[in-house]
């Protein structure tokens, strides 16, 4: 569960693996709490999400080494084609015990995630993703870190555009 820090939104991952945020003020009917649409899919178990206090996306971790990032307020209409963005997954190969980053993954659609195939589903892997933050500073908000069991720390710049300082 995680907060971007300045809506009134919870992001929690459900029992399925999707990423949906919870609206905590009241509602149009009154309502106290709305279950919004889904935000992300992920296959494999989630170990890290985070929000950040300065602007709007979250970034989630799970142990197949993915390392994914979507906007917690962006509600894509109907007839508009829903993409997962990726910062970068984290591999590892058993057989040379090497770890490889791989980078400059594109956008995938929620079909091409939805036929990815967790092999470690259920295993402790070594390249698994435990940990995610975002910079907590306001000049350098696009920065987040993440970290797993195999002692390896990314330090990631996911900010785009020429805004960001």
């Amino acid at each position: 569960m995680a907060w971007p820090g300045f809506s009134s939104r919870i992001a929690t991952m459900d029992g399925d693996n999707l990423l949906r945020s919870v609206v905590t003020d009241e509602g149009p009917q009154g309502d106290n709490t709305i279950v919004g649409p889904k935000g992300a899919i992920n296959l494999a178990p989630t170990q890290a999400l985070a929000g950040s206090e300065l602007h709007p996306f979250m970034i989630i971790g799970n142990m197949e080494g993915w390392c994914k990032f979507t906007n917690s307020h962006l509600i894509r209409r109907k007839n508009e084609i829903d993409y997962q963005n990726v910062a970068y997954k984290l591999n590892y190969d058993s057989k040379t015990s090497i770890f490889r980053y791989i980078d400059g993954i594109p956008p995938m659609t929620l079909e091409q995630v939805k036929k990815e195939n967790p092999a470690l589903i259920f295993v402790n892997s070594p390249a698994s993703i435990r940990k995610c933050t975002w910079c907590p500073n306001r000049v350098s908000a696009a920065w987040v870190a993440s970290a797993g069991p195999a002692g390896l720390c990314r330090i990631e710049f996911l900010g785009r555009g020429s805004t960001w300082t």
